[in-house]
C-alpha cells in the first residue's frame, strides 16, 4: 500500500457509475475502478487519476445506452401487447373511452384552431410592431354606452410627423360607400378606403401593378384589389382606366393582392386621401380641430418609443392647436391602440374594423377544457371502477419482483395509448367537420393550419395533459395495490376508497353538463327577451332603402307611384329611422342654469315618424303638416329627455340645439323607444323636421310599410318605380326586423355555441355513465339473481341500480345551480334591460339532465333485471 492517501473519486462520477452497472456486478465492478484509481494516484497523482475515473465512466456509456435502450423496447412493446390486449377484451369500455376522449380532443382541436386565427388578425404585416391606431377618448362624451371613439381631426395628420420626431409615417384612413358606373352597369360598392399616400408605406398590401410611392398622391387615384380589377376589367389591362363612384372619375394606378381575411378591416379599393378635400368641402373643412372628429390613423412609430409618453405628445399637440369656446367642451385625449391588438381589444364608437373580443377566447377555452376534463373523468372513472379486474395482475407483477414505478408507467402508457387512438380518430373528425365549422363561427379556417408548430406543440402539449390528468389516479392507485390484499380478497368487493372518488367524478362530470345547460337556457331566454321586447316602435312588415340624388331632391312623385300599389300600406319619406338616430349634442332650453347639461340624440325625420312606426306620444301633438312653422320652430322630446331637463309640462317650454334654433318649442312628448340595443339604457332623445337648407344632416333613408302577403311581388314593384325615378342609382333594400337582429348576432351566436357544446358535454358524461351503470350491473349480477328468486320486481332491480347515480347527479344539480346563477348574472349585467333568471330554469335544466340519466340508466338496469336468474347465479 502506498503511504499516499488518494482521498475519493468525484461523487458524481460515482453516482453515475452506480447507475450505469448491473445490481449483480455493482460491488465488485465499483471496487475494481476504485483500486485502479487508487494506483493511478499514487503512480501519476490526484489529477490523472481523477480524468482515469472519468474516462472509465464516459466508456460504460455506450453500453449503457444500448442496455437502457434494448431493454426499454423491449418495455414499451410488453406494455403495448398488454394494453392492445385489455382494450380487445373489454371492447365496451375501450370503446367509451376513446369515444370520449376522440370527441374531447376534437373539441380541443378546433378550438385551437379559432384561437390560433384569431390571433393571426394583422400578423402578416412588415411592421406589425410599430403601427399603432389613435384613437380617442372624450370624457363625458357618452355616446352608445362608451366614451371611446375611432376618431382624430383632420388637421392632426398633416402636422404629426413633423411635430414629433418619433412618428415616422402617418395615414388617416376612412371608409366610405359609393356608386360605381363602368360600361354603363351600375355597383354599388361598400368597401372604399380613402387614405394618405404613406399608407403603402407603413402596411404590408404588396401591388400586383403600380408604384407603391407614388400610386396614391394624385387627387382621384385609385387602387382596386386583385378580385375587382377581375370583376370590372376581367382580363384586361386596368392600368390608366378610369372608374366612375359618384359623380367624379377616379385613375386606376395600382393593383395590389386581396386583403387577407385576417384583417381588422377589409377593402376593395384604396382611394387618394386627396379627393376628400373635394368632395368634402375643401381642405380647411377637413383639416379642422374643433369638429369633425371623424377620421381614422394610424401611425409608425421608431423602435423602441414608450407608447405612454407618445400618447402625451399627441394630446399636447391637440390641447395646442385646439380653440375652445363656450359651447364647445374638451376633455379629449389619445391613446394608441397596436395594431396587433385591434381585433381582440377594441370597443369604440364608429369603429370600423372586423372585430371580435378577447372574452370569447377565454370562453371558448373554457369550454374546450371543461369538455376535456369530463372525457378525462370518464377515463378515470371507468378505470378505477375496473380496479378489482386488474387487481390479479397486479399482484402477480408485483409478487414476480416489478415495482411500484414499473406499474405506474405501465398505466401511463396505457392511458397515454388511449389518447392516440383517439387523436388519430380526432384528427379525421376535424378534417371532415372543419369547412362546416369554419362556417358556422364565419371564419377562413381550413386544415392546413394544423401544419405549423404552434399547433403542433399545443397538440403534443394537450396529449401530454390528457394523458398524465386521466391516467394519473388509475395509476397511482392501481399501482399501490398489495399483493397480500389481493389474496386475502380484500379489495374484492368494493375497490373501498375508489367508490367515493369514482362518486366524486360523477358529480363534477354532471355539474358541468348542468352549468352549460343553464347557460345555455338563460341566453335563449334573453335571446327571447330581446324578441319579444316591446322596443317603442314597429319595426314588422318595414322595408327601408337608401334614396338616390335624383328621388332626394323630388321624392313626391315617387311616393304617388307607389301609393297606387294597394300591398303598400304606408310610406315614409325622408330621415332617420328609429335604429339610426345616432348624431347627439348639447342642448338648450328655457330655464337652463349653469353647470346643467346632458347629451341628446337628435334626429330629422319626416312628418309621419311617430303614425309610421307606431310610437305613441304622452303629451301634446306631433308634426303637421298644415302648421308650417313646425319646419322651423317644433321640437318633439322622449320622456327620457324631459325627466332630465325637470319639466312638468313642457308643452310650449323652448328648446333647441346651437346648429337647429335654439329657440325651438316643444310640441309633444312621445314614449322612450330605443334607438340602439339593449346593453345601453334609453337616453334623451329628441326630434325635428326635416329642412331644405340642411342637407347635409338628412339620413336619405326612405321606408314602406307593406303587407304580410304578396311580399315578393311587392319587392318587385318597388324595385321597378325605383329604377324608373333614378335608373343611375342601384336598387337596394334591407328589413328592419333584421336590422334590429343584427344587434344581437354576437349573443345569437354565443347561444347557438352553447348549446353544441352543451350537447356533446352531455353526451360524453353519459357515455361514462352509461360504462359504470354496466360495470355496476356486472358487479351486482348475483345479487341480482338472489332477489329475483326471492321475488323481486323489475321496479325494485332497477331502483336498486338506478337510486345511487340519481343521488349523485341530483348533489351536481344543487352544487352546479349557485355557480352557473353566478356566471349568468355577470352575463346579464351586460345588458340594460335583461330576463330575469326564474327558478324554473334551473329546474329544468336538472330534470333534463336527470331525465337523460334515467335514460341511459334504463337501458343496463332492465337488462340486468330481465335476465334469468339461474344465469346470475351461476355466475362468476
Amino acid at each position: 500500500m502506498s503511504v499516499n492517501s488518494p482521498g475519493k473519486p468525484s461523487a458524481l462520477a460515482c453516482w453515475l457509475l452506480a447507475k450505469m452497472i448491473d445490481n449483480n456486478v455493482l460491488y465488485s465492478a465499483v471496487g475494481d475502478v476504485e483500486e485502479g484509481y487508487n494506483n493511478v494516484y499514487n503512480k501519476y497523482g490526484r489529477f490523472a487519476a481523477y480524468c482515469w475515473f472519468w474516462i472509465q465512466v464516459i466508456l460504460c456509456l455506450p453500453k449503457y445506452a444500448k442496455n437502457s435502450t434494448y431493454w426499454s423496447m423491449i418495455m414499451i412493446k410488453n406494455y403495448l401487447k398488454i394494453a392492445i390486449r385489455n382494450i380487445k377484451r373489454y371492447r365496451g369500455y375501450s370503446f367509451i373511452n376513446i369515444m370520449g376522449l376522440a370527441i374531447g380532443l376534437t373539441c380541443t382541436i378546433l378550438i385551437m384552431l379559432y384561437i390560433k386565427y384569431e390571433f393571426s388578425y394583422d400578423q402578416y404585416h412588415e411592421n406589425k410592431e410599430y403601427i399603432y391606431r389613435v384613437v380617442m377618448y372624450q370624457k363625458g362624451n357618452m355616446y352608445r354606452g362608451t366614451e371611446w371613439f375611432n376618431a382624430t381631426p383632420g388637421a392632426l395628420k398633416p402636422i404629426v410627423n413633423d411635430a414629433i420626431p418619433e412618428v415616422l409615417r402617418s395615414s388617416r384612413a376612412k371608409q366610405e360607400s359609393g356608386i360605381i358606373i363602368h360600361d354603363e352597369n351600375i355597383y354599388r360598392e361598400s368597401d372604399i378606403r380613402y387614405v394618405d399616400s404613406e399608407f403603402l408605406e407603413m402596411f404590408t398590401y404588396p401591388l400586383i401593378i403600380g408604384d407603391p410611392q407614388t400610386a396614391l398622391i394624385e387627387p382621384f387615384s385609385l387602387i382596386l384589389t386583385a378580385s375587382m380589377a377581375e370583376k370590372y376589367f376581367h382580363d384586361a389591362d386596368p392600368m390608366g382606366k378610369i372608374l366612375k363612384i359618384g359623380s367624379r372619375d377616379f385613375k386606376i394606378t395600382g393593383v395590389m393582392k386581396d386583403v387577407p381575411e385576417n384583417s381588422h378591416f377589409t377593402f376593395d379599393f384604396l382611394a387618394s386621401f386627396n379627393s376628400l378635400y373635394t368632395t368634402w368641402g375643401g381642405r380647411e373643412h377637413v383639416e379642422r380641430w374643433n369638429s369633425n372628429n371623424t377620421w381614422g390613423m394610424y401611425i409608425l412609430v421608431s423602435n423602441g418609443i414608450d407608447r405612454y409618453d407618445l400618447e402625451k405628445k399627441l394630446s399636447e399637440l391637440r390641447k395646442n392647436h385646439i380653440e375652445t369656446d363656450s359651447d364647445y367642451k374638451d376633455e379629449s385625449i389619445f391613446k394608441l391602440q397596436k395594431l396587433t391588438e385591434i381585433h381582440l381589444h377594441s370597443r369604440l364608437n364608429f369603429d370600423e374594423a372586423n372585430i371580435s373580443d378577447i372574452r370569447y377566447i377565454y370562453l371558448f377555452s373554457a369550454i374546450a377544457f371543461l369538455i376535456m376534463m369530463i372525457a378525462c373523468l370518464n377515463y378515470m372513472n371507468l378505470a378505477t371502477a375496473r380496479s378489482v379486474k386488474r387487481s390479479k395482475e397486479v399482484g402477480i407483477r408485483k409478487v414476480v419482483g416489478a415495482f411500484r414505478i414499473n406499474l405506474i408507467k405501465q398505466f401511463f402508457g396505457e392511458s397515454i395509448l388511449f389518447v392516440l387512438f383517439s387523436l388519430v380518430i380526432s384528427i379525421c373528425t376535424v378534417y371532415a367537420v372543419i369547412p362546416v365549422f369554419s362556417s358556422f363561427i364565419d371564419r377562413g379556417i381550413d386544415f392546413s393550419m394544423l401544419n405549423s408548430p404552434n399547433m403542433y406543440l399545443g397538440i403534443l402539449g394537450t396529449l401530454v395533459f390528457v394523458g398524465i390528468v386521466s391516467g394519473s389516479y388509475p395509476a397511482l392507485y392501481l399501482s399501490a395495490f398489495k399483493p397480500i390484499n389481493i389474496v386475502r380478497g380484500i379489495i374484492k368487493n368494493g375497490a373501498g376508497r375508489s367508490i367515493g372518488f369514482r362518486n366524486s367524478l360523477v358529480v363534477i362530470q354532471f355539474m358541468i353538463s348542468v352549468i352549460l345547460i343553464v347557460c345555455s337556457l338563460v341566453v335563449y331566454s334573453q335571446l327571447e327577451y330581446i324578441r319579444k321586447k316591446n322596443l317603442g316602435f314597429n319595426k314588422e312588415h318595414i322595408i327601408y332603402g337608401i334614396t338616390s340624388g335624383t328621388i332626394r331632391k323630388n321624392f313626391q312623385p315617387f311616393k304617388e307611384e307607389l301609393e297606387k300599389n294597394p300591398d303598400i300600406i304606408d310610406i315614409y319619406s325622408l330621415g332617420d329611422l328609429p335604429v339610426t338616430v345616432g348624431s347627439n349634442s348639447y342642448p338648450k332650453w328655457e330655464g337652463k342654469q349653469e353647470g346643467e347639461d346632458f347629451l341628446c340624440y337628435n334626429a330629422l325625420v319626416d312628418y309621419n315618424f311617430i303614425e309610421f312606426f307606431d310610437c305613441h306620444l304622452s303629451a301634446g301633438r306631433t308634426f303637421s303638416p298644415e302648421l308650417t312653422t313646425d319646419v322651423e320652430e317644433a321640437w318633439l322630446l322622449n320622456e327620457t329627455a324631459v325627466k332630465m331637463i325637470g319639466w312638468d309640462d313642457p308643452i310650449g317650454k323652448k328648446f333647441g340645439f346651437n346648429w337647429r334654433n335654439p329657440n325651438g318649442k316643444v310640441i309633444g312628448v312621445f314614449k322612450d323607444f330605443h334607438n340602439t340595443s339593449l346593453h345601453i339604457e334609453v337616453e334623451p332623445m329628441a326630434l325635428c323636421l326635416v329642412m331644405p337648407d340642411t342637407p347635409r344632416r338628412i339620413r336619405p333613408y326612405y321606408a314602406v310599410k307593406i303587407g304580410n302577403e304578396r311580399i315578393n311581388e311587392t319587392l318587385d314593384y318597388l324595385e321597378q318605380k325605383f329604377k324608373a325615378h333614378s335608373p343611375d342609382y342601384p336598387f337596394r333594400y334591407f328589413f328592419l326586423d333584421e336590422r334590429v337582429d343584427n344587434m344581437y348576432r354576437s349573443e345569437q351566436k354565443l347561444g347557438e355555441i352553447f348549446n353544441y357544446f352543451t350537447a356533446i358535454a352531455i353526451f360524453i358524461s353519459c357515455l361514462g355513465l352509461f360504462g359504470l351503470v354496466s360495470f355496476t350491473a356486472e358487479q351486482k349480477t348475483k345479487e341480482i339473481g338472489i332477489r329475483k328468486v326471492l321475488g323481486a320486481d323489475i321496479g325494485s332491480v332497477v331502483r336498486l341500480i338506478s337510486r345511487e347515480f340519481l343521488m349523485l347527479i341530483i348533489i351536481a344539480n344543487l352544487i352546479s345551480w349557485p355557480i352557473a346563477w353566478y356566471a349568468m348574472d355577470k352575463w346579464l349585467q351586460n345588458f340594460a334591460y335583461h330576463t330575469n333568471m326564474e327558478i324554473s330554469l334551473f329546474l329544468v335544466s336538472g330534470g333534463l339532465v336527470v331525465l337523460v340519466a334515467i335514460l341511459t340508466i334504463s337501458y343496463q338496469s332492465i337488462k340486468a333485471a330481465l335476465s334469468d336468474p339461474v344465469n346470475s347465479l351461476r355466475y362468476e
